[in-house]
């Protein structure tokens, strides 16, 4: 069974995207303590910070939350070297609500190719090299009928191979203040990035099943889907901001008000790759009712409810 992905990514999904690139990037960074990474967290730290406080629902408003505090909180040059592509990032995705998988991609194109602009941010060969493979790679994806996840798959080995390739193995201490440090510290980001929206960054009761048709970079295969209904308790209802977020996931969403004539009551009905997102996604909406989860690949299903 082919399963026609058409996900995009809402406002909600690209900020929990950056938010989990600077949880992962300071997780595998712990071990190399030097200036340049220090540089590099530092922004990244602003750049958490100013989403967490901030309530948005664009992927304008976003980039534009997040490019601002890291080019404000920037010092080193690999912080300033982060800060532009960010920066870059947001002048891609200005004026846009959400975006498609080759939009996506054209914003890693722009992004990558505004860095390309600051000579003085990559004096090193290393880092140039996976810059503008970047540049490349997404031009190449913007071009490409993919999913979203493979997109985002294909941008981070891209970066990963480039920075393999520069070297066999971890630099002497005398080459971690070069660019080395500075595209593996992008590298470290960009896995974040593509962890949380395979759903390797979270743990629930759907972690085993989806862990066991995962390659270990999120590669799905497609005759992996879902057909999730659950009914949401809400604290609040706002349909659009409901709406935009389960499309992120699914070109496929019934939303009825009302559920049971009661005003706070909610029933949804989507297919999706990945519910545990999904879950994630609308767990700061309400309380989550009566969820029903049925694997079309092999028609199995879970139930799991609650009072």
């Amino acid at each position: 069974m082919h399963i026609n992905n058409k996900e995009f990514v809402s406002g909600y999904r690209l900020k929990a995207s950056l938010l989990e690139g600077v949880s992962w990037f300071k997780y595998l960074s712990q071990d190399l303590q030097t200036k340049p990474l220090d540089g590099i967290h530092s922004t990244l730290v602003a750049v958490a910070d100013s989403l967490k406080a901030s309530r948005v629902c664009s992927v304008s408003m976003v980039m534009q939350h997040a490019s601002s505090a890291a080019l404000n909180a920037a010092k080193e040059s690999s912080g300033e070297s982060l800060a532009n592509f960010l920066h870059g990032f947001y002048l891609a995705s200005r004026d846009k609500e959400r975006l498609s998988s080759q939009e996506l991609a054209l914003c890693f194109n722009n992004a990558a190719e505004y860095l390309c602009k600051r000579d003085d941010l990559l004096d090193n060969e290393i880092m140039r090299n996976v810059v503008v493979n970047l540049a490349r790679i997404g031009l190449e994806a913007s071009r490409q009928d993919i999913c979203l996840i493979d997109t985002l798959r294909n941008i981070y080995d891209c970066a990963a191979d480039c920075l393999a390739s520069s070297t066999e193995e971890k630099p002497e201490k005398s080459e971690l203040e070069s660019g080395w440090i500075k595209a593996k510290g992008l590298v470290n980001f960009l896995e974040g990035v593509v962890r949380y929206n395979t759903g390797l960054s979270k743990k629930n009761i759907y972690r085993e099943k989806l862990v066991s048709v995962l390659t270990p970079f999120g590669k799905i295969s497609s005759d992996f889907c879902f057909r999730v209904e659950f009914v949401l308790k809400a604290n609040t209802f706002d349909f659009g901001y409901l709406k935009t977020l389960l499309t992120s996931f699914s070109d496929s969403v019934i939303i009825e008000r009302d559920y049971n004539n009661q005003k706070d009551m909610i029933r949804v009905s989507l297919r999706t790759q990945l519910p545990e997102l999904v879950f994630d996604g609308v767990a700061d909406l309400g309380k989550l009712l009566s969820v029903r989860v049925d694997d079309l690949a092999t028609n199995t299903e879970k139930n799991n409810s609650s009072g």
